[in-house]
């Protein structure tokens, strides 16, 4: 009898600690943090662009605090390491969340299955594409450069973005 007493005691745990981790760890997609923003109206003073991508791709967000957003529809600002997204009306919306890592799993998208993180020194605020982990992390960093020049018998100046790309290697 006091097994079957501590067994259905131990099921009963499980089963709740299951469900209130499972309850914690998720967002609904109406409570994400943002404010409204014109995404489009960013990159029109450049010649190329300063995004991952000029489309949305839906990606998971892994928030700091370990709660995460599934199928999100999101852009990354390359030049100031901001991440926007559609809300539920396609509204532009510029994050207030503290995003720690970013998984793309969009399967149209040329991205899909690119995992974007942060933390890494000089910069934690930083997000680099996870190449390979292990003892040592192999990282991308995409790095949006911006160079100006006239055109030839003009005093427009125009402003050229392009984006290089650098390796880090971590543990």
């Amino acid at each position: 009898m006091k097994k079957i007493a501590f067994f259905s005691l131990l099921a009963l745990s499980v089963s709740y600690n299951g469900y209130s981790q499972i309850q914690e760890s998720s967002l609904i997609l109406k409570n994400i943090d943002g404010r409204p923003f014109m995404v489009s109206s960013q990159n029109e003073e450049f010649e190329g662009s300063i995004f991952l991508s000029d489309n949305y791709y839906k990606a998971t967000l892994i928030l700091k605090d370990k709660r995460y957003i599934k199928d999100l529809p999101i852009k990354i600002n390359l030049l100031e390491t901001k991440i926007y997204f559609l809300n539920d009306q396609q509204n532009e919306m510029e994050s207030t969340m503290s995003v720690g890592t970013i998984v793309f799993n969009d399967k149209s998208s040329p991205f899909n299955g690119f995992i974007f993180t942060n933390g890494f020194s000089p910069n934690p605020n930083e997000l680099m594409q996870v190449l390979d982990t292990g003892k040592l992390w192999l990282l991308k960093k995409h790095q949006v450069k911006i160079e100006e020049y006239k055109e030839y018998g003009t005093s427009t100046i125009k402003k050229k973005v392009y984006v290089v790309y650098e390796y880090f290697m971590t543990n």
